[in-house]
């Protein structure tokens, strides 16, 4: 995506299927982090603090017309 003109705490790379999986609620970050299909670079503690946060995400998708 770019560089961010802030600095960051963490970065979350994956691919595509790894993105469409999880956004289907077919893939848990967990799972996905423990696979190596999603990494993580930076302070893994903060990111594991937005954790609730982040769970929440494919339920405030779910609304959300999305063709893969």
């Amino acid at each position: 995506m770019g560089d961010s003109p802030e600095p960051v705490d963490a970065t979350i790379t994956q691919d595509y299927e790894t993105a469409a999986a999880m956004s289907k609620n077919e893939l848990s970050g967990t799972a996905a982090y423990m696979s190596g299909k999603l990494r993580v670079s930076g302070d893994l503690m903060k990111l594991m603090q937005l954790q609730g946060a982040l769970g929440q995400m494919p339920t405030a998708l779910k609304g959300i017309d999305v063709d893969y």
